[in-house]
């Protein structure tokens, strides 16, 4: 979530390299019009994006995680006899 604004920058400084550069083959037009786009709709899409991290990151901050932990209590016990059944299984195998 950090990275994104720098992403952000270094993809301005990549749209204006594209924009000087003398030896591509598209016109210099659409290379303005995509660093034009790119400014005008990509903070929009960077601040959305912060957005729903943050909202996801809120949601599962106060998330219970009882349901988990009965879970996982459940799966961590085995009776003896079952433990000896899958030994046997594995060292026949």
């Amino acid at each position: 979530m950090a990275l994104l604004p720098l992403t952000y920058f270094k993809g301005i400084i990549v749209k204006f390299q594209f924009v000087f550069n003398k030896k591509s083959e598209i016109a210099i037009v659409k290379r303005i019009l995509t660093l034009l786009l790119f400014l005008l709709v990509g903070w929009m899409i960077l601040l959305l994006n912060f957005l729903v991290d943050l909202y996801t990151f809120i949601v599962h901050l106060y998330q219970p995680k009882i349901g988990y932990r009965k879970e996982r209590s459940k799966m961590q016990h085995i009776s003896l006899e079952t433990y000896k059944k899958l030994q046997t299984k594995f060292e026949n195998n």
